[in-house]
């Protein structure tokens, strides 16, 4: 399956029931299964990013990484060697938006820049990379073995507050457990 083939398909899924079955409407999309309508063509809404991808991990595993799509969130969640154990769409609500967005602030990962160091060579360092545009911000950062704002090899509370800030935009969903040391 193509790229844009499994891109389309997470599209044509309702992001409140699920359901494969969309139809065009004028706000954009709406399931046949429950009649909620979601965003078409127009942009982004206020609340919404002009961009976003995070990933989180290690080619050992775990890792996690999130993109808008311009519809919705794709989540993935990858095992030992980045093999994709898991895919799906969700679709946060206005005010979800806000608090990821305010998280970002409080973090101050709108001057993140690029974190790398040396590892110790015996273990595998955490990859990290944001990049998210919204309103008349933007921010591309990463690290590999190192966390911001201030480059410690140890994950800091700011890129806590980054990685709660995802989880709790996707509904709960594990995302950069492996980096902070959470149980999963």
């Amino acid at each position: 399956m193509s790229r844009q083939q499994d891109r389309t398909s997470l599209r044509e899924r309702c992001p409140r029931c699920g359901a494969g079955a969309a139809v065009p409407a004028a706000a954009g999309r709406r399931c046949a299964r429950c009649g909620y309508e979601w965003r078409g063509p127009d942009g982004p809404r206020p609340h919404e990013p002009a961009e976003l991808a995070v990933f989180v991990g290690s080619f050992d595993g775990p890792a996690h990484r999130v993109r808008w799509d311009g519809d919705l969130i794709v989540y993935e969640r990858f095992g030992p060697e980045l093999e994709q154990e898991e895919r799906y769409g969700v679709h946060p609500g206005a005010e979800s938006w806000h608090v990821f967005w305010d998280a970002l602030e409080r973090a101050g990962a709108w001057d993140w820049g690029e974190y790398e160091g040396a590892g110790d060579g015996d273990t595998v360092d955490v990859q990290w990379a944001l990049q998210a545009g919204h309103a008349d911000r933007w921010v591309s950062a990463s690290g590999e073995g190192r966390f911001p704002p201030t480059g410690a090899p140890e994950p800091t509370p700011e890129f806590g507050i980054l990685c709660d800030a995802v989880q709790a935009l996707l509904g709960g969903m594990p995302f950069g457990d492996a980096a902070l040391r959470r149980p999963r």
